[in-house]
């Protein structure tokens, strides 16, 4: 499996970027569960998954407080920037120019 976890991210100058899976989801992070992203500076960019979630793949809760989603990409299927596969708050922030191979370029969610 290439997934990993990451359960908080939210120091104000953080970066996420240029990273790939090889078969699975999360290209940038893969959390299950509770995720925050916030900082008016964090950036998750440049990543890439080969099924869902380029950027972000959230399993059960997640929210985004601000920073930057950008560039991201799901080869096969759905949520370039974000996945959400639960519940997810989206307060402040840009997400902007990811790319999805069917669904949610921005973001998709599956239920929740």
């Amino acid at each position: 499996m290439d997934e990993g976890c990451i359960k908080k991210f939210e120091k104000e100058k953080d970066k996420i970027t240029n990273n790939k899976t090889k078969t699975g989801s999360g290209g940038g992070i893969y959390a299950y569960g509770n995720l925050i992203v916030s900082g008016k500076n964090t950036l998750i960019s440049g990543n890439i998954a080969q099924t869902y979630g380029g950027g972000l793949m959230v399993k059960t809760t997640g929210s985004f407080n601000g920073g930057e989603i950008s560039n991201n990409q799901a080869i096969t299927y759905a949520g370039g920037g974000i996945r959400v596969d639960g519940k997810f708050t989206y307060n402040s922030g840009t997400i902007k120019e990811n790319t999805a191979g069917t669904t949610g370029g921005g973001i998709d969610f599956s239920s929740g």
